[in-house]
């Protein structure tokens, strides 16, 4: 048998639980946040990029409608299509010696976003069934891998775009 039982404050461990789960919630918040700027600094970049007269959205509206709930659900097939689009043709217009982007890339990115939110969604509707869930989770990894294949590629062609921008303007400086 034990000699000595040590006795527990139940208050401290509520308070403590309490304290750890604030933690948590103002973490979640804070990612959040940090994930919605630089969000919005990626998308304000990538379409001032490509934004001149001939552009007939302005960046902070472009910006604006994709990060509205509900809007955004219809602007991204606009938006990054929209990106491709006027990449392309901005290259073609200042003759710049630059690779086009690969509008296919730009065309299935909204596609397999609005899928995952349909396969999240789709299961509050229904009966919840675990085939839901697993398309759901295969969805999910496929939208994660796409979303870094059209970060990298965005800014590999923004940064091109800037490298031979900036060559031009020198050349017409000197």
């Amino acid at each position: 048998m034990q000699t000595e039982i040590k006795r527990m404050n139940m208050w401290v461990f509520i308070g403590l639980l309490f304290f750890a789960g604030a933690l948590v919630y103002i973490l979640g918040i804070l990612g959040f946040i940090a994930i919605l700027v630089i969000s919005i600094v990626f998308h304000y970049r990538m379409w001032s990029a490509v934004y001149d007269e001939h552009v007939k959205v302005s960046p902070v509206l472009a910006v604006v409608l994709l990060h509205i709930p509900g809007v955004n659900a219809f602007w991204a097939f606009w938006f990054y299509p929209g990106f491709a689009k006027y990449y392309n043709e901005f290259v073609k217009r200042y003759d710049l010696v630059v690779t086009p982007t690969k509008k296919l890339l730009y065309y299935i990115f909204p596609v397999i976003i609005f899928a995952y939110t349909l396969s999240g969604i789709l299961p509050f509707f229904l009966r919840f069934d675990r085939t839901l869930e697993d398309i759901n989770n295969t969805i999910f990894l496929i939208t994660i891998l796409m979303f870094f294949v059209v970060v990298v590629r965005t800014c590999t062609a923004v940064n091109a775009l800037a490298d031979v921008v900036g060559e031009k303007k020198t050349e017409v400086d000197s």
